[in-house]
Parts: C-alpha cells; structure tokens; sequence
C-alpha cells in the first residue's frame, strides 16, 4: 500500500538485553503527548503526513494553551 509506512512492533518495545534502554524509552517521552499521538495515528493506520500533521498541530494547540494558561496566572 502505497503511503503506509510499517513500523515492526519490536521497534516499539525496548530491547530485553539493555535494560538500560526502558529508562531512557520513558525518560525521552516525559512531558509531551506527541509520541502518544504517533502510536494512535499507527494504530488507525493513518498516512504518514496525515499523522504528522495531525500530531503537530495537536502539539502546536497544546502549547498555546498552556502558554495562555500560564499568562493568565493559572497553575
């Protein structure tokens, strides 16, 4: 299918011989949902730029928000 891209399920999961590597797979998504917003546009199976784009502008709109929150003194 052209525009899918296939992503084997072991590259998701950390590797068994570095447990090393689970740290650094939970530390290097704290704080954002846009790895979130990756697996589910996976899941539906969406195409490539339309997952992208989707997952930035969700991050763009996010952002705002919280920058608008945090201007208005709400924490």
């Amino acid at each position: 299918m052209k525009g899918y891209v296939h992503v084997p399920a072991s590259a998701l999961l950390p590797s068994q011989e570095h447990p090393s590597s689970i740290q650094a797979a939970s530390s290097s998504s704290a704080g954002t949902g846009a790895w979130t917003g990756a697996i589910v546009a996976s899941v539906l199976g969406m195409l490539f730029w339309s997952g992208f784009t989707a997952n930035f502008v969700v991050v763009i709109l996010a952002g705002l928000l919280v920058n608008l929150l945090m201007n208005l003194g709400l924490k």
